[in-house]
């Protein structure tokens, strides 16, 4: 399998051979959420390993905590990012603003090889090379199974190679390509190997003494479905002192609602968007995620790294993670119920 992959690896058109290259990764934005931090580390890798990397960025910036740390991430490791100044939507006028920036980028900054981490993105790289006539090798990776490219962007596009972040997402996509590989999301090990001993990052909570710490990290998301996380939360809570706390971005209004309509407002911590993920999931007890549909979920695979025992909904995604992995139990449904069952299995047997 190595042997073929290495092959179809040098089918593509050459680049690849010469070390080092010129890389511009293109994506929608640098906010909260797993696929925005699995790019900012893939283009520090490749900066680390003597790439020309540019970053460039189709919204524009909008200066919120997300993107200003990894904007200054970025710049400590040598990548130079750029906005191409779209207001966030999909109208016709934005795309077209958007491909002439970026041919006007590609042109001032040539490159080896083209990334894109969207299908929007992909649109206008693929438009911008047509309109400077570029011979650039583009790459597109497919960061969800669930990844919806309309019907204009399809024909747009063509059938650019494809990189999947999970076995799940090449199965069911059901894209047009020219050459597709399987290249898994992953973590950085070191960030979550840190000393047990350090002081308590919820500490102004000031919750009691055994209290067990249920821990959820995401976007707050419809897809996350932590309405599900709470009503096993409060089933929970009949025989387990234990406490929610939630961390991501997002409108909190909803999940404050549906908390207190259950009687667990005390018992629920919207903690919002926090830098210190590794701390908080290393001073938890179980990580939790409802989630309908993933990609190769980030958080899940931090909360492993972290040493974490994880409850997950039964989706095929957390299925390729956690999957015989010890300390990992994927609920018989995704039901309140079974995920409350499941979490107290934990509990019951640290």
């Amino acid at each position: 399998m190595a042997t073929r992959a290495g092959r179809e690896m040098r089918r593509w058109r050459g680049p690849l051979a010469r070390d080092p290259m010129r890389i511009t990764q293109i994506t929608c934005n640098l906010g909260a959420g797993g696929a925005e931090r699995l790019v900012v580390d893939l283009r520090c890798a490749l900066a680390a390993r003597g790439h020309a990397v540019r970053c460039v960025v189709i919204d524009r910036f909008t200066g919120d905590k997300s993107e200003v740390s990894k904007r200054k991430e970025l710049a400590d490791n040598g990548v130079a990012t750029v906005s191409l100044g779209r207001s966030p939507g999909s109208s016709i006028p934005g795309l077209m603003w958007s491909v002439w920036r970026l041919a006007a980028d590609l042109n001032a900054h040539p490159c080896d090889i083209a990334h894109t981490h969207a299908p929007y993105g992909a649109a206008v790289l693929t438009a911008a090379r047509r309109l400077r006539g570029a011979d650039v090798s583009q790459l597109h990776t497919v960061h969800t199974s669930r990844e919806e490219w309309t019907s204009w962007q399809r024909n747009l596009i063509g059938s650019p190679p494809l990189a999947y972040c999970s076995r799940v997402a090449f199965r069911r996509s059901p894209l047009p390509h020219s050459r597709r590989w399987i290249v898994p999301n992953g973590v950085r090990f070191s960030a979550f190997a840190g000393d047990y001993s350090q002081a308590d990052p919820l500490a102004d909570l000031a919750l009691p003494d055994g209290r067990r710490r249920i821990e959820s990290v995401g976007s707050l998301l419809d897809g996350k479905n932590y309405r599900t996380s709470l009503e096993a939360v409060a089933q929970l809570r009949c025989k387990h002192d234990v406490q929610l706390i939630i961390c991501g971005a997002g409108n909190q209004s909803v999940l404050k609602t549906v908390a207190r309509r259950l009687g667990i407002e005390e018992f629920v911590s919207l903690l919002g968007l926090r830098a210190d993920v590794p701390a908080l999931l290393r001073t938890s007890d179980i990580f939790l995620s409802a989630s309908r549909y993933e990609g190769m979920p980030i958080a899940v695979l931090e909360a492993l790294a972290a040493g974490l025992p994880a409850v997950l909904s039964p989706i095929d995604e957390h299925g390729e993670v956690g999957f015989a992995m010890p300390g990992c139990i994927l609920a018989d449904r995704n039901t309140p119920a079974p995920i409350a069952e499941a979490c107290a299995t934990i509990l019951r047997t640290p």
